[in-house]
């Protein structure tokens, strides 16, 4: 148990400390962990650190990284402690009302970058917006491409609001309140979903991490966890125009499937991505334009 009167003073100290401590607790990143949490509470760099790794932590910084140090040790993940997390170098706040945005989850950013020319005019709906992250990174790498973000949500959407706005594409992005497409009058060009994809049976045996800090709203997929794809893909034909792409990301072995759904709702072209370990992770197929 980490107490303040054990911590060292010293932020380099503490921060080895702290990496004691989480190894020994079985934490997969003790060493990121513990950085990261000693450097937020102690509001400097790392670079700052090695500098001066006698920089002394103040009795209220002190309090701060026991507190961190804490929720980690209950599993809570870093990103949620400290309401940020990076997304394809970019900087995003979250809150409690969205999905902790994962690294798997870039590659259904750069499955849809795929179908789209740099430099296009292009128009982009994000499903399920939660944080913005997938439309804030598209409309950073498409500097001409506008979007909009649906959420059931109206606190997620105030965090994806807040998201555009501080990397930059706000003027670029709108947001809506709405189940999938209930808010929509117009078509797009390209139109990614990141929907809740885990089937009830195995909402009780996630990771404490996922399950005690991730919104129910943004993980439970149904029965067979494929509720969402069947709104999506029951309506695609209004929101996705003609020669347009839909880039969705899935569960683990829902591929075969979600295909088949896909080409029941008359896309061609289906393709696959893989995530960093291997699985397929992205599913995307094109309405014909004719």
């Amino acid at each position: 148990m980490i107490f303040a009167e054990n911590l060292p003073v010293g932020a380099d100290a503490a921060m080895r400390y702290l990496m004691a401590v989480f190894s020994e607790a079985g934490l997969d990143t003790p060493a990121l962990d513990a950085r990261l949490l000693t450097l937020a509470a102690a509001q400097i760099s790392h670079e700052a650190m090695i500098r001066d790794p006698e920089f002394e932590l103040s009795p209220s910084q002190r309090r701060i990284l026991e507190s961190h140090a804490r929720r980690r040790l209950d599993c809570e993940p870093v990103s949620r402690i400290l309401g940020r997390r990076e997304f394809r170098g970019l900087d995003f706040v979250i809150t409690p009302h969205v999905l902790d945005p994962r690294a798997d989850s870039e590659v259904l950013v750069e499955a849809g970058l795929g179908c789209m020319n740099a430099d296009a005019r292009c128009r982009i709906l994000d499903l399920g917006t939660g944080s913005g992250c997938l439309l804030v990174s598209f409309l950073a790498a498409l500097p001409r491409a506008h979007g909009v973000g649906v959420d059931l949500s109206p606190d997620a959407l105030a965090c994806a609001r807040d998201n555009a706005a501080r990397n930059g594409v706000g003027e670029r992005a709108r947001f809506a309140c709405g189940n999938w497409y209930d808010a929509l009058h117009e078509t797009f060009d390209l139109v990614v979903a990141n929907p809740p994809y885990i089937n009830h049976g195995e909402l009780s045996v996630l990771p404490r991490d996922v399950a005690g800090y991730d919104p129910l709203l943004a993980l439970d997929g149904g029965a067979d966890g494929l509720d969402a794809y069947r709104a999506i893909l029951g309506d695609i034909s209004r929101v996705l125009g003609k020669g347009g792409w839909l880039v969705m990301e899935i569960g683990f072995g829902q591929e075969t499937a979600l295909a088949a759904m896909m080409r029941g709702a008359g896309l061609g072209q289906i393709r696959t991505s893989r995530d960093l370990a291997g699985h397929i992770r992205v599913l995307k197929g094109k309405l014909p334009k004719n």
